[in-house]
């Protein structure tokens, strides 16, 4: 099992040097300049200069890696001039982590209530319900979702605040549901056709035709082996849905990981995009890490074979 975990971890380190090391050198392709070209020349070589931009491409490159090794993300260029990238970043992850682990939370509980109704279900009208929403739910874009929400709930009905506030949790609950939107869907689909293969299966059928009660097979045996593809989906989606409130925090107003890259690819504030770049994809690959490592967990056949099957 140790080896088996070595070589994840070792695979996941290298995606995050690769993503990181792509970024790095592709912001520095955009045409876009850091410094205003409205100041005066001698001022843009000055400030050029202040943040290393004056140095070889493979210069840089060298010493922000170095950099990184110790902690060290880097100061804003212009977001918030000569701040620790490390703190702007956590300040606005608190409330973007929040608002995606209520998202997640939500959406496993009822996305899997939702899938095992309709597969014990199937062919009844409560399974026919559910794959109708679990359809709108896959097919509705997170920004369609967020505006009918802010419109019915805010501005009509009055029920959440049209402001974010820290101190009222209230106030996050609508950017919940509408992340949790999609997700729900998706987990419901997973859940309900991988259970259904399952109870299709003859050991399924075998258990069925010597008595053993319904209840037993679902929660003792059908279930279990539904989790591995159910597992597959719920860790991406934890990720998706802290990247993609990048568009339902714009329309909440709400202070977080997708305001900050907007503005900082706006501005082209180098530091602030790698630092970005470098949590979501520690984020991807932590997250896959874990599926991998549960995976082995549930399914030793995966482990024994390297994680090939």
């Amino acid at each position: 099992m140790l080896n088996y975990v070595m070589k994840r971890l070792l695979n996941s380190l290298l995606v995050i040097f690769i993503s990181v090391s792509a970024v790095f050198f592709v912001v520095r392709l955009v045409p876009a300049s850091i410094v205003d070209p409205k100041l005066p020349l001698e001022t843009q070589k000055e400030i050029e200069a202040a943040y290393g931009l004056d140095r070889p491409v493979l210069e840089q490159y060298g010493k922000y890696m170095g950099n990184l090794l110790r902690g060290d993300l880097g100061k804003s260029i212009k977001i918030q001039k000569n701040g620790d990238v490390g703190k702007i970043i956590s300040n606005k992850a608190k409330v973007s982590i929040q608002i995606g682990i209520f998202a997640v939370l939500l959406s496993i509980i009822v996305g899997g209530l939702f899938g095992v109704a309709a597969a014990i279900n199937r062919g009844k009208i409560l399974d026919h319900a559910v794959t109708f929403i679990t359809v709108l739910g896959i097919s509705i874009p997170s920004i369609v979702v967020s505006i009918l929400l802010q419109y019915v709930f805010t501005v009509k009905l009055g029920i959440f605040p049209a402001i974010y506030s820290p101190q009222n949790f209230v106030s996050i609950l609508a950017p919940i549901l509408a992340l949790s939107f999609w997700p729900t869907a998706m987990i419901s689909k997973y859940i309900r056709n991988e259970l259904i293969d399952v109870l299709s299966s003859e050991y399924i059928l075998l258990a069925e035709a010597k008595g053993v009660k319904r209840r037993d097979i679902l929660t003792k045996h059908a279930l279990r082996n539904a989790m591995i593809p159910a597992i597959t989906v719920v860790g991406p989606l934890f990720v998706s849905v802290i990247t993609g409130s990048l568009v339902v925090e714009r329309v909440f107003a709400i202070p977080g990981l997708g305001g900050l890259m907007t503005d900082a690819i706006g501005v082209t504030d180098y530091p602030i995009i790698q630092g970005l770049t470098l949590l979501f994809a520690s984020l991807f690959t932590l997250t896959y890490l874990v599926i991998d490592v549960l995976y082995g967990v549930i399914d030793p056949r995966i482990r024994l074979s390297g994680g090939n099957k």
